[in-house]
């Protein structure tokens, strides 16, 4: 890793680490800071895609690298000469914010920077090394936000103003017009926001840059509502809702066989009287089953499923439970189409496995496997690696599965049963590790390389059980907050124990 200024100098004494996998928890590579060249050396990752992060200053600045298998990968990130930033954090009521933490945060869709700094006792706050650009800013705690525009010069002020009442208005029941309590807001995008309506049904959020935003809102006994609103001036902007009694819509979708049809489906509910549209993309068990909450009414019901032609009906969804029944055509292997069809079968009876869940990249489900073992879906990668999990069976990863643009590729898949590890962990002096612990795992045989981070704690006496490995030789990285321990094991199959000891660092 190179890191070097606006005029390609290099950049020493940065921070650097590897994020070397995000599902299902984190797991880093070791910190290390840049030489008189500006570079640093991380050995033994594996192929794939990581996140690079280097701090300078306040900046921390990450993006995503393609490692390349057997070979050196040069990456080099730039980190031009910042400018430093001061001024005043207050409150339109209170004053002066002291000792508050403000969080900055922009992303050009190549970098992602990201500072933190905290006021002192005037309410001042200051920046070194920001990159030029502009930042949303947040405070925690509190739901604040702001905007920073760092200039292209060396120093600069701008002085932060929260407080400022943008968008509010009252949620009623559509029904009966009352006031209703108690109902979340959320703003997802492009920052998280939430309130909640007070028994008078009012709610406010304060601090909205101007901008178009999506609010959902929520409440038990109530179909999910949204209201799409806009802040253009510094004016408090008002929105009312009406949110509609919910009722619950489970639907069976079938082949023309009878067999359910699983992985994901996208159902859309046209309205066609007062009530708001419903649906989405919702992933299905073994049985073929999918539930969504909806607003009393008549619609137009619409499903979609990959390797099958649509269907529609009209349905009436009356309070409390409704159902409805889909049977689908199959589409055939149509031309244009870029998909993975099989069989998912236990490696060692050669039976079928029902209910194993698919996944691109470890983290995206594309398919459940129905009671024949078989899956089916469309995808848009020709190069994917695909994770294959099931309770009892090893974590099953199929690294660069190729599928020819506009082809269908049949693609049979063998679960062997699950190692199932028990580690006890101990400090330096033989007494049981308690709390949260992040394992990560790194598989050392050469024909199935790979890294899984989960976060598990502790059982009773500092005992873990890990159930998802396949018996081979793996390096497991425990971490705790009092230190971490590294270990090479070998995992046969069946029940197997390890005892770690994790020292403090030093």
């Amino acid at each position: 890793m190179a890191v070097e200024d606006g005029n390609g100098q290099p950049r020493r004494g940065s921070q650097v680490k590897v994020l070397l996998s995000s599902y299902p928890a984190l797991v880093w590579s070791e910190l290390q800071r840049t030489g008189e060249s500006g570079t640093a050396e991380f050995a033994d990752i594996a192929a794939g895609r990581v996140v690079v992060y280097v701090s300078v200053g306040s900046l921390d600045r990450c993006l995503a690298a393609d490692i390349n298998a057997g070979a050196v990968t040069d990456v080099r990130i730039p980190v031009p000469r910042g400018v430093q930033v001061e001024g005043h954090v207050r409150h339109v009521e209170k004053g002066p914010l002291a000792e508050l933490t403000l969080h900055f945060q922009r992303n050009d869709g190549t970098l992602f920077d990201a500072m933190a700094t905290t006021t002192d006792a005037a309410g001042l706050y200051r920046l070194t090394d920001a990159a030029p650009g502009r930042y949303l800013v947040s405070i925690r705690p509190g739901p604040g936000h702001a905007y920073l525009d760092a200039p292209a010069v060396d120093t600069a002020e701008q002085d932060l103003v929260f407080g400022v009442l943008s968008l509010a208005g009252t949620v009623r029941d559509a029904a009966s017009g009352q006031p209703l309590a108690d109902v979340r807001l959320r703003i997802m995008a492009p920052f998280w926001a939430e309130a909640a309506t007070d028994p008078s049904g009012s709610y406010r959020f304060f601090d909205l840059p101007r901008g178009r935003y999506g609010i959902t809102l929520g409440k038990d006994g109530y179909a999910a509502g949204q209201v799409d609103a806009r802040v253009d001036d510094p004016l408090p902007h008002t929105a009312d809702v009406s949110l509609y009694p919910a009722a619950r819509l489970r639907v069976q979708v079938t082949d023309l066989a009878g067999h359910p049809v699983t992985g994901e489906h996208v159902l859309h509910a046209r309205s066609l009287g007062s009530g708001p549209a419903a649906g989405g993309n919702l992933v299905s068990d073994g049985s073929g089953w999918i539930a969504a909450t909806i607003a009393p009414g008549t619609y137009d019901l619409s499903i979609r499923v990959d390797g099958h032609k649509p269907a529609s009906q009209r349905v009436v969804i009356a309070t409390g439970e409704n159902t409805a029944y889909f049977k689908l055509e199959p589409m055939g292997d149509a031309a244009g189409d870029t998909a993975l069809r099989g069989v998912v079968r236990d490696a060692t009876t050669g039976l079928a496995v029902a209910s194993a869940i698919l996944r691109v990249d470890g983290v995206t489900p594309v398919a459940v496997t129905n009671e024949q073992g078989e899956y089916r879906f469309r995808h848009p990668w020709q190069t994917c690696s695909l994770f294959v999990l099931k309770d009892g069976y090893g974590t099953t990863i199929l690294r660069d599965v190729a599928v020819e643009r506009g082809a269908w590729r049949a693609l049979d898949i063998g679960l062997k049963p699950a190692a199932v590890l028990e580690v006890r962990l101990t400090d330096s002096d033989g007494n049981p590790m308690e709390g949260e612990v992040s394992l990560g795992i790194a598989s050392l045989d050469p024909d199935r390389p790979f890294r899984l981070g989960t976060r598990v704690g502790p059982a009773k006496e500092g005992r873990l059980t890990y159930r998802q490995l396949l018996p081979g030789k793996y390096r497991l990285t425990f971490a705790v907050p009092a230190g971490r321990a590294i270990v090479e094991t070998v995992v046969p199959a069946g029940t197997s124990t390890l005892e770690v000891c994790i020292r403090e660092p030093g």
